[in-house]
C-alpha cells in the first residue's frame, strides 16, 4: 500500500488564509458603515470598496497558486532575522510571526479607532508602531505622529469637511 502525499487544503496556507483574514476585515468594516451619515461613509467607502475587490483578487490568486502546486514545489521557511525569505521560484515568502505581528498592529489600530476615535487612534498608532516596532528613537516617533495628526485633520477635517466619527471613550 503506497503512501499518497497529503496536501495542505488552501485555506491552510499562509498566504491563503492572511488574504481572507484581510478580505473578511474589509468587507465587516463596509458593512458596519452602512448606517453612517453619506458624509462620514464616504471616506471609509472610499478606501474599503477597492480594498474588499483587491482583497478578492488577492485571495483568488492565492488559491489559484496553492491548487496549481505540487506538494514538493511549496516553498519552506527558514530561519533568518528578519524580513522575507526568499523562495527558489523568486516568489518572497514572509514568516508566519511576521504575518501574526501585522495583523495585531492591524487589529490594534482598529480598536484603536473605535475606543478612541480615528484622530487620537492615528497619532497613538504611529507613536507606538514607530517607537516599539520600528524601533525609531522616540522624538522622531512623536515627529511623525504629529506630522500623521496635522496632514489628516487638515486635509480632511478642515479641507473636505469630513467629519471624523468618536470613539467609545472620547
Amino acid at each position: 500500500m503506497s503512501m499518497k502525499t497529503l496536501r495542505k487544503p488552501p485555506l491552510e496556507s499562509g498566504p491563503a488564509l492572511f488574504s481572507l483574514i484581510v478580505l473578511i476585515f474589509f468587507v465587516i468594516a463596509v458593512v458596519t458603515i452602512r448606517h453612517y451619515p453619506l458624509r462620514a461613509r464616504l471616506f471609509p467607502l472610499t478606501i474599503g470598496l477597492p480594498f474588499v475587490v483587491l482583497a478578492g483578487y488577492q485571495l483568488l490568486l492565492d488559491l489559484r497558486l496553492v491548487a496549481h502546486r505540487a506538494p514538493t514545489d511549496m516553498p519552506t521557511l527558514r530561519s533568518q532575522e528578519s524580513g522575507p525569505v526568499l523562495a527558489s521560484e523568486g516568489v518572497a515568502v514572509i514568516k508566519r510571526q511576521d504575518q501574526f505581528k501585522a495583523m495585531a498592529w492591524l487589529g490594534a489600530f482598529v480598536l484603536g479607532v473605535w475606543w478612541t476615535g480615528f484622530l487620537p487612534a492615528i497619532v497613538l498608532y504611529s507613536l507606538a508602531y514607530l517607537y516599539f516596532e520600528a524601533r525609531e528613537p522616540l522624538w522622531l516617533a512623536a515627529l511623525v505622529a504629529a506630522l500623521c495628526l496635522i496632514l489628516v485633520y487638515g486635509l480632511f477635517n478642515r479641507i473636505l469637511n469630513v467629519p471624523f466619527l468618536p470613539g467609545l471613550l472620547f
